[in-house]
């Protein structure tokens, strides 16, 4: 993280999100789970480390399938998997976007990777 410049993102229209000035002193040391759990602003852009609420790293992979993205090629979960999770979340910031996750799962029925992936895709267009 530190050889990547890694700062949580500022968000200032974040009522409960931390400031600015906490986002550049943040520090990755320890790395923890708890730690981690923030969009980073990297030299190599944004990173979303998701949390253990979404689903672990292997748990996630199974169902992920392989892009290739900027000439490299980066594992993508299939979004059911993480929507479906969300589901009855503690964290206030899911309760408020329950509505948003549910309008996404009725306008895409995700089917498995890679069709769920294409189609929730598609809903941006």
């Amino acid at each position: 993280m530190r050889e990547i410049h890694a700062v949580p993102a500022y968000f200032p229209d974040w009522a409960d999100g931390p400031s600015l000035s906490w986002c550049l002193r943040w520090r990755p040391d320890p790395l923890t789970p708890r730690r981690l759990d923030h969009l980073l602003v990297t030299d190599l852009g944004l990173l979303d480390l998701p949390p253990r609420l979404t689903g672990t790293h292997a748990g996630l992979r199974r169902g992920a399938t392989r892009h290739p993205v900027a000439g490299t090629g980066v594992w993508i979960c299939d979004p059911a998997e993480v929507l479906g999770r969300l589901d009855g979340s503690a964290r206030r910031k899911d309760a408020a976007r329950a509505e948003e996750y549910a309008a996404l799962r009725a306008r895409a029925p995700l089917a498995p990777t890679p069709e769920g992936l294409a189609r929730l895709g598609s809903l941006n267009r």
